[in-house]
């Protein structure tokens, strides 16, 4: 989607970027964009697109992933001092 290759995105999530070049600048770019868009989301929203971002597609694994969400009950997060 970014438009660059997907070793240029493995160094990226590596650490490993060493140069400057074109597609770190593309990809870059494309996370912002990303960025940018997540924020405009309000909470629910947020939720949909993880569950959506993890789910292969199958009844089983929506079972499995409802499950966790359902464990969660009762977490949340922790408060800035």
């Amino acid at each position: 989607m970014a438009g660059v290759s997907q070793s240029t995105v493995s160094r990226a999530l590596t650490g490993n970027i060493v140069r400057s070049g074109k597609g770190r600048r593309m990809l870059f770019r494309f996370m912002q964009q990303e960025l940018d868009q997540e924020t405009l989301l309000d909470g629910k929203d947020k939720v949909v697109r993880a569950f959506e971002s993890v789910w292969d597609g199958s009844e089983e694994h929506a079972i499995a992933i409802a499950k966790i969400i359902s464990a969660s009950n009762g977490l949340f997060p922790a408060k800035s001092v």
